[in-house]
């Protein structure tokens, strides 16, 4: 009498075999696809470019954000985005340190 059990399991690993490529080549196309459809969505106006100044003596992050700030723009939003993107607790700025800007 033939022993059964090492013919399923055989058959297991050949399913087994077949399925690992499958899946993998899979996740590739979705991954594949993922990236086609969302570089549709993201386009150069949607990136924030930054000027990057350097502190000198006597500058305050008011003065600097009055030098960049847009007409329709309030001067206190630019400040509050200058201190988040320069992880600044406070509004204290030291000369020589560089700080980054958001010009769009």
């Amino acid at each position: 009498m033939k022993d059964y059990r090492n013919i399923k399991h055989k058959t297991d690993s050949k399913k087994k075999t077949k399925i690992i490529p499958m899946v993998i080549l899979t996740m590739i196309v979705v991954t594949f696809c993922t990236f086609i459809i969302l570089e549709g969505h993201v386009n150069s106006n949607d990136l924030v470019k930054y000027h990057h100044l350097e502190v000198q003596s006597g500058d305050t992050l008011w003065s600097l954000a009055k030098k960049f700030v847009k007409a329709d723009e309030d001067i206190r939003d630019l400040i509050y985005q200058i201190r988040k993107i320069n992880d600044l607790r406070t509004a204290e700025i030291h000369p020589g340190e560089i700080i980054l800007i958001p010009t769009s």
